[in-house]
């Protein structure tokens, strides 16, 4: 048995196995600490965050919960973790894969103890000790793990035991002494002055209050899929002849959408646009805003239709999907690097919608040119989606060209036909080819299909430098 799992077994042994949390952790008050934030991953995340990512490691689907039934806090149970770790031990669970319910600590570590002498653990046993240990882990280490704000800038910020020495000793031990003695009003009193102090103290090292509300937001409201709700209802209500509210509605969907990228930004203090759910999300907003602008001015529900559907159906998907890159995280170094990077990232996004834009109008075209609509509806089409593609073929090459820049300076080259960059030329050469219609030599009523199908061609080859190269090849821009 592991060193570490030997220990801490010793220490439960004997513990009963369905030790209740202690009547007081109801009483226990930590609405002053929902304003306070900790460092994690490098950057500074809402405390009460912190605490939910915590007991979702530490005890799965099954939180602590009081004698009366109720569940605990995530707060709370960060705070026993640190000033009380052996009892918090105990509610920690472990879910086999072969075991219908999940097990606490003190119960799965007294079979373990009782199987042991009888020879090697099977795969059951072993993945139980595995998850222990690394549950258990995170209670041990809590109080080196959650850090708190110091009281000076620029200043690395403080395990509870490095608070101890930086002035807050005093609050910090009777704070734990009373936790301990299940004190519950010494403990709200430690709290009190703790948060005050701590409050004090992030002030002084340049933590913003509002950020950290805006994360909360982020954490407990579900903005973007309350905009796909919208725009897809918007979609629904514009076949339907419903032209001014489908207006309406995915003007207030785009509105969440454009304040909920906003949070992101700010959150982070970047464009969110690192990842494939950010980017995914960006290229909706611009589909989306788009289609309703157009809409607007021109009076063609068609457009609107066709903008918020596909916002949707691109924001559902990373939204609803396990697409990377949801979690909040600082970004890449190489990706903050230069501001033409970001100008870069950004023009190629913009010329994906143009893209996705464009098929969706394209495919729109085929089929009404199939289902005999009138020649006029597929000229209004034609013309539309004609300067979609040479908006398409220039932004998407001004994107390119910002990324040759930008390689000069990062690699030194400006071109080496990496995966993505040659799929990102072949996308655009379809485009190319688009812009040449009109002036070739093909009749014009064979035009507005042939730019359908090159639409259709463009959109796949994006789809597969989007994504067909960032999973399934390497690449230098596996990363974006």
């Amino acid at each position: 048995m592991r060193p570490m799992i030997a220990l801490i077994l010793m220490a439960l042994i004997g513990q009963s196995a369905g030790a209740a949390v202690p009547a007081f952790v109801r009483d226990v008050d930590v609405s002053t600490l929902n304003g306070l934030g900790a460092k994690q991953a490098g950057r500074v995340v809402p405390l009460r965050s912190f605490a939910e990512a915590f007991v979702t490691d530490v005890h799965g689907d099954t939180p602590m919960v009081a004698v009366d039934g109720t569940a605990v806090d995530p707060l709370v149970t960060l705070l026993e973790s640190v000033f009380h770790p052996e009892r918090a031990m105990e509610w920690c669970t472990v879910a086999s894969p072969g075991r219908a319910e999940p097990r606490r600590a003190g119960e799965a570590l007294e079979q373990l103890a009782f199987d042991l002498p009888a020879g090697d653990f099977d795969a059951t046993q072993t993945s139980d000790l595995a998850l222990l240990e690394a549950r258990l882990a995170l209670i041990v280490f809590a109080s080196e793990e959650l850090l708190i704000a110091p009281g000076e800038a620029g200043a690395p910020w403080l395990s509870i035991d490095d608070a101890r020495h930086a002035g807050h000793g005093a609050l910090i031990d009777r704070l734990a002494t009373a936790w301990r003695l299940g004190d519950a009003p010494t403990v709200n009193n430690a709290l009190s002055d703790l948060g005050a102090a701590l409050q004090r103290d992030q002030r002084v090292a340049g933590v913003r209050p509002w950020i950290l509300n805006a994360e909360r937001l982020l954490d407990r409201v579900p903005l973007l899929s309350i905009s796909v709700l919208l725009y897809i209802l918007s979609a629904v209500l514009t076949s339907l002849k419903g032209f001014r509210i489908a207006c309406l509605l995915a003007g207030m969907g785009l509105l969440v959408h454009i304040a909920t990228l906003a949070c992101r930004a700010i959150v982070l203090d970047r464009i969110p646009v690192q990842n494939h759910y950010e980017s995914m999300a960006t290229v909706a907003s611009i589909v989306a805003g788009g289609g309703v602008l157009v809409a607007w001015r021109s009076k063609q529900p068609t457009i609107l239709a066709i903008g918020t559907a596909l916002a949707g159906v691109l924001l559902a998907v990373a939204e609803w999907l396990d697409v990377p890159g949801r979690l909040l995280e600082l970004e890449a170094g190489i990706l903050s690097s230069t501001a033409i990077l970001k100008y870069h990232v950004l023009t190629i996004l913009a010329g994906y919608a143009l893209i996705l834009f464009g098929a969706g109008i394209g495919s729109v075209l085929l089929v009404q040119r199939a289902t005999g609509n009138s020649a006029d509806r597929i000229a209004d089409l034609h013309r539309m989606q004609t300067r979609l593609g040479y908006w398409a073929f220039w932004v998407l090459g001004l994107g390119i060209f910002l990324g040759a820049v930008w390689a000069d300076r990062a690699w030194g080259r400006w071109w080496a036909f990496d995966p993505k960059e040659t799929w990102a030329l072949i996308t655009w050469l379809v485009y190319l080819a688009m812009v040449h219609i009109p002036a070739s030599r093909l009749a014009p009523s064979r035009q507005p299909v042939i730019v359908a199908i090159l639409h259709l061609l463009g959109l796949l080859a994006m789809l597969w430098t989007y994504f067909g190269v960032n999973l399934l090849l390497p690449s230098l821009h596996s990363y974006a």
